[in-house]
């Protein structure tokens, strides 16, 4: 069924003319401005027998008044305003699978060796959501290549982090990570899940959010299914939560093998410290709040099931 589908070209939809009369504010710029909402609506294609259906979603524009606020930068690129009238950054980031078929490849065996039937009934998890989360999608974020990176020497690192009375670790920050975090928090809520052990993923989470005020739950290797010595992240550990709800985000394509339509895939971070990733990853999930199914923006955006499809058939470049 998606042999005919291709990846959605944000830049085949018009940009609503409410967005040109928008000041711009140049990166230079120390003034953060206040942000004033304003509801628009874009049109996005889905996948369904009408080849002419299409989705509305409702945004949020951020429209900038000059007002400075301390203690926090955010790049001019961040917002869904700026996504919307340069697709450049988000063309890259929607592409970034493509041009790696090595990737691909594994995902695809995987899922093609993976059991008929999986016992995952055993690792449910019925967690309740707070009345700040009331509405909102789950968002899963992997931890080590996506947020963070660990490294042996201290030299290279930013921070030490105390596991234990023995072990100490030296941990990256990935950019924009800690403020990621905060801002999505406002419209989704965060789920860490991660294939890193407890105390390690504890630690350094403890460090990424020490008041445990934006991240609601973490998940680790123990909840991960081990296939022939890969993690992959089924999205129904959580049972009380819908899948068109359900995102997760990560730099390895194995980890969405269960739920491929899930899956936001993010280049793998190391030592790269002009990296902004995430705020292109803040960008698109400003939109994809708005989704009816979650699954059926993905679909098209990314279109990983189609490239799984043709490296499966051989079709793939």
């Amino acid at each position: 069924m998606y042999r005919n589908l291709q990846p959605l070209s944000l830049n085949n939809y018009p940009i609503p003319k409410i967005l040109e009369s928008f000041p711009h504010h140049p990166s230079s710029s120390r003034a953060f401005q206040k942000p004033q909402l304003i509801k628009i609506k874009l049109s996005l294609p889905l996948l369904t027998r009408r080849p002419s259906s299409h989705k509305n979603l409702s945004i949020s524009v951020i429209r900038l008044t000059k007002k400075k606020q301390q203690n926090y930068k955010r790049p001019t690129d961040s917002s869904p305003l700026n996504c919307l009238q340069n697709t450049q950054n988000l063309s890259i980031f929607l592409k970034l699978f493509v041009q790696k078929p090595k990737e691909i490849s594994k995902l695809a065996e995987i899922v093609k060796s993976l059991p008929m039937q999986i016992d995952y009934l055993s690792k449910v998890l019925y967690l309740p959501k707070s009345k700040e989360n009331e509405g909102k999608k789950t968002l899963f974020l992997d931890l080590d290549e996506t947020l963070t990176h660990a490294v042996k020497n201290p030299n290279q690192s930013q921070v030490r982090i105390k596991v234990n009375d023995d072990v100490v670790i030296n941990v990256n920050i990935r950019p924009y990570a800690q403020e990621f975090i905060k801002n999505a928090s406002q419209d989704y809520e965060i789920v860490i899940f991660t294939a890193s052990y407890r105390k390690y993923a504890n630690a350094i989470l403890d460090y990424l959010d020490p008041l445990n005020k934006y991240i609601t739950y973490r998940l680790y290797r123990e909840h991960c299914y081990d296939y022939n010595g890969c993690f992959i992240k089924d999205l129904r550990i959580l049972g009380n939560r819908d899948l068109k709800d359900m995102i997760l985000v990560d730099n390895s394509l194995v980890s969405f093998a269960l739920q491929i339509e899930n899956g936001i895939p993010i280049f793998p971070w190391t030592m790269d410290y002009n990296d902004s990733k995430l705020c292109v990853l803040l960008d698109y999930l400003c939109i994809l709040k708005s989704a009816r199914d979650v699954r059926c923006v993905n679909r098209n955006v990314f279109g990983l099931s189609k490239l799984v499809i043709d490296s499966l058939s051989g079709n793939l470049n």
